[in-house]
């Protein structure tokens, strides 16, 4: 079994080898850092399995996803994340991951996610399974209406980050940058980076 990892921090990724390693004897296991590193392997190589971190520079999470299945289509995706469920995992799905888990609960439930995964299955809490089955996860999601771009504009500025350094980060024009950040504002009803910090924090988004 070949499996890629993909986070930008080395003693994570160490950690992830040595608990999968133990786990899954005789596999590959290959490490990357950043997004565009990500992107790259999955198109040059075949993987079982791809666990991903939701915060890596070089693209967005939901970007490398994307990218990512349209790249190889079959190729499941754990994606591991310090972001809670209830904000993330809706979002995460919608771009084409096949499962989801915190890294707080990583080293007791990664295993079973893997294997859960590559059997066919999504992997997720037995808590957020529930709010699925009940049809409420949707409620717990923030900000829902957000596109993927609109959404990592709005992370970023949650940051701190100046509108310079987004469009940066993002290889975009900071006029576009500043149209997204009003449209996270108006979708919202907000009016300034203030006001959109305090909802987050409130609504425990990020």
């Amino acid at each position: 079994m070949r499996i890629l990892i993909a986070d930008d921090h080395a003693i994570v990724r160490k950690g992830l080898v040595e608990l999968l390693t133990r786990a899954f004897q005789g596999s590959e296991l290959v490490e990357v850092g950043d997004g565009t590193a990500t992107l790259q392997k999955v198109g040059e190589e075949n993987w079982d399995v791809l666990i991903l971190d939701l915060s890596m520079p070089g693209a967005t999470a939901f970007e490398v996803i994307e990218k990512a299945k349209q790249l190889k289509s079959s190729l499941p995706i754990i994606v591991l994340s310090m972001h809670p469920e209830d904000q993330f995992a809706m979002r995460a799905m919608r771009a084409g991951a096949d499962s989801y888990l915190t890294k707080e609960t990583a080293p007791e439930e990664l295993v079973a996610a893997v294997r859960c995964t590559l059997s066919g299955e999504k992997y997720f809490s037995a808590a957020f399974r529930k709010k699925l089955e009940e049809g409420k996860a949707a409620s717990y999601e923030k900000a829902t209406d957000l596109s993927e771009r609109e959404f990592a504009v709005m992370q970023l500025l949650y940051e701190g980050n100046p509108i310079k350094e987004i469009a940066a980060r993002l290889t975009l024009s900071p006029k576009t940058v500043s149209t997204y950040r009003q449209r996270v504002l108006d979708k919202i009803g907000l009016r300034s980076n203030a006001e959109l910090v305090q909802y987050i924090i409130n609504n425990k988004i990020i």
